[in-house]
């Protein structure tokens, strides 16, 4: 595949501060992927999409950008105005823009989502051309969507820290912005998982198998690389949660350290 875009999304509010946490994560992300995609497509093309970072943090991700020879992109303008609300965690910041090339197999991944091989179920879905999301190790979160969604799929377990987009496949703000959410964390999960119940073309749900959702389920770090595709570090970016730092990141340095020497 000639046509591949992978974009990671990084952002603050004046209630979560990003940690070192989430920087080291994005980092770790964009190196292995790099590894991975590389060395499975010819022409894949790395964005990180940053909005409303501080100076000092901002410095940060834009080093990140340039040792790993990506873009960064300032989003803070790109989202509807009635979404951007920085006083609480707000995730609809990943659709800033919705998308960067409407023409490409976009893939949108959280910062704290990190990757050592290339799951099964990511590679089918970009083959194939399908849409895909991850399987959530807890539950349905998904706010005012909840009702509609089970409506339509009362098993769907959705986790929106990566999302693949095939070409042409639109995502439409304006049915939100007409009706704004009060919460928005949980409902950007929410219309995101709206999105997949509704797609009547061919969609998979990555396992949790496959990449591990941390907060959920704290692996033995050895288990984690040796028997997972990756890993959802859930909590970290803001430091609400310490386990990156605490168990996982000595493991996964020396795993990328085994890739690139290898």
């Amino acid at each position: 595949m000639k046509n591949l875009v992978i974009r990671w999304t990084i952002g603050e509010s004046n209630s979560f501060k990003i940690g070192l946490q989430a920087l080291e994560m994005l980092d770790y992300s964009i190196k292995f992927s790099k590894l991975i995609f590389n060395n499975h497509y010819n022409n894949a093309n790395y964005y990180i999409c940053y909005n409303n970072l501080n100076k000092k943090v901002k410095r940060e991700v834009v080093n990140i950008a340039k040792k790993n020879n990506i873009n960064a992109i300032n989003v803070s303008e790109m989202l509807p105005i009635e979404l951007r609300n920085q006083n609480e965690k707000n995730s609809w910041w990943k659709f800033a823009p919705p998308r960067l090339d409407i023409k490409a197999y976009e893939i949108i991944m959280d910062n704290d989502v990190v990757i050592w091989a290339l799951p099964d179920t990511l590679k089918n879905a970009i083959e194939c051309k399908a849409l895909v999301a991850l399987e959530d190790g807890v539950g349905k979160f998904y706010s005012v969507f909840k009702d509609t969604i089970d409506n339509i799929d009362k098993n769907l377990k959705i986790n929106a820290g990566l999302l693949g987009n095939p070409p042409g496949f639109e995502i439409n703000l304006t049915e939100v912005t007409q009706n704004p959410p009060t919460d928005y964390f949980f409902s950007e999960q929410g219309y995101t998982a709206l999105n997949f119940a509704r797609y009547t073309g061919l969609k998979y749900l990555i396992p949790i198998s496959e990449i591990q959702q941390l907060n959920a389920n704290r692996i033995d770090p050895i288990d984690l690389i040796s028997n997972y595709k990756g890993g959802h570090f859930c909590g970290c970016s803001y430091d609400i949660e310490i386990f990156w730092e605490k168990f996982y990141s000595s493991h996964i340095k020396k795993k990328y350290n085994e890739m690139i020497n290898y």
